[in-house]
């Protein structure tokens, strides 16, 4: 009975010694795991970051292509006008111009 006695407490002692070894592994592995949750939340707030700018970036580009065609289209209107305005002064001119020789009514 007594060597019964003196197994179970040396299993108890046995099991314990593993208990304690089982936590602190846990507790490294929970430590592990805290740091690189951490890490990845780290990076990926760093890449959500990349990625609004990214896009604040191609709404610029946007909105300069944008003004760009507008300023073109105004700009290609304008040049047409003046075409226009330069070809009417010509048209004025050859129409008032006094042929040699003749006089106008």
């Amino acid at each position: 009975m007594e060597e019964i006695v003196e197994e179970v407490e040396t299993l108890r002692l046995k099991n314990k010694s593993l208990e304690d070894q089982l936590t602190r592994l846990l507790m490294n592995e929970l430590d592990w795991v805290s740091s690189s949750s951490a890490a990845e939340a780290e990076e990926l707030s760093m890449l959500r970051l990349r990625c609004e700018a990214a896009e604040r970036e191609v709404e610029l580009l946007r909105l300069e292509r944008q003004r760009m065609q507008q300023t073109g289209s105004s700009q290609g209107r304008k040049e047409e006008e003046e075409q226009k305005q330069e070809d009417d002064k010509k048209n004025n001119r050859a129409g008032t111009a006094k042929p040699r020789g003749q006089t106008l009514h």
